[in-house]
């Protein structure tokens, strides 16, 4: 058996190895840490030199589980990893973490060859959310994948501000239609900071930019009285297209808008 393993409800198994002890007999895991215990780091540390690809994969990811800002330099190295899975596990990982001090490391994965690994980028500067993490939106603005762009012109418009509503400009005049009706979703989420009350309205306003803008910041926020309202609202009237590519960017997550079921194929 693996010495990491991540079980259920994200509970990080750490076996004797990487405790500096004997494994203890009909014992595997002697370690059974919950997410966001910070006293498995050094073990995890330890457990990422390992030979075994798949344990060093799952010891990114449960550093990622952790959050441990201590875990962000040991882990950059792995951007590079040879295997695929890892370096996005690396990517995840750095975004769970959420610390801006990765953001340089991950903007040069902003143009890997890989889609997927792209996409990962993206996801991960969601989650670190500050306006450092604009310069490698604007590489990420201009992907050749017209779904990719427009989970980048999202998080562009969650960061909001004048730097961001000028990199959002561009996708006006986007050569997907998709990506130019999300500009005024994005644009229109630029000017946020919106209070909860303002949210509430823009859900009930006429103009379909506003409603869809307004579920997605209140998703981001992330609270009781947020995941409420969001359940109880009307869905705005988005078509099965622009809900594919809400999706690419918040794929679980923005289920819990609701949108109408469409045929469309």
């Amino acid at each position: 058996a693996s010495e990491i393993y991540i079980g259920q409800s994200g509970v990080i198994r750490i076996g004797s190895k990487y405790l500096g002890r004997t494994r203890e007999k009909g014992s595997c895991f002697p370690v059974l840490a919950p997410r966001h215990d910070e006293s498995v780091v050094g073990p995890l540390l330890k457990a990422l030199k390992d030979e075994d690809t798949d344990v060093r994969r799952e010891t990114v990811e449960s550093l990622g589980l952790v959050g441990s800002s201590q875990a962000v330099q040991p882990l950059l190295p792995f951007l590079k990893d040879k295997d695929d899975a890892t370096r996005r596990a690396t990517i995840e990982a750095l975004g769970r973490i959420g610390q801006p001090s990765a953001v340089d490391a991950l903007a040069e994965m902003a143009t890997d060859k890989s889609a997927k690994t792209r996409k990962a980028v993206v996801v991960a500067l969601e989650k670190i959310g500050s306006d450092k993490v604009l310069p490698p939106l604007k590489i990420l603005l201009k992907d050749s994948d017209p779904e990719l762009r427009i989970a980048a012109a999202i998080v562009v418009g969650e960061v909001g501000g004048k730097q961001a509503q000028e990199m959002l400009l561009p996708l006006k005049y986007d050569q997907d239609e998709a990506g130019r009706r999300v500009y005024p979703v994005a644009a229109w989420m630029s000017k946020s900071p919106y209070t909860f009350e303002q949210l509430r309205a823009a859900l009930g306003s006429e103009h379909e930019h506003e409603q869809l803008g307004a579920y997605i910041l209140l998703m981001k926020l992330d609270t009781p009285e947020a995941a409420a309202l969001i359940e109880s609202s009307k869905p705005p009237a988005v078509d099965a297209a622009m809900r594919r590519k809400i999706d690419y960017l918040w794929g679980q997550a923005s289920k819990q808008m609701a949108l109408p079921e469409t045929n469309e194929p």
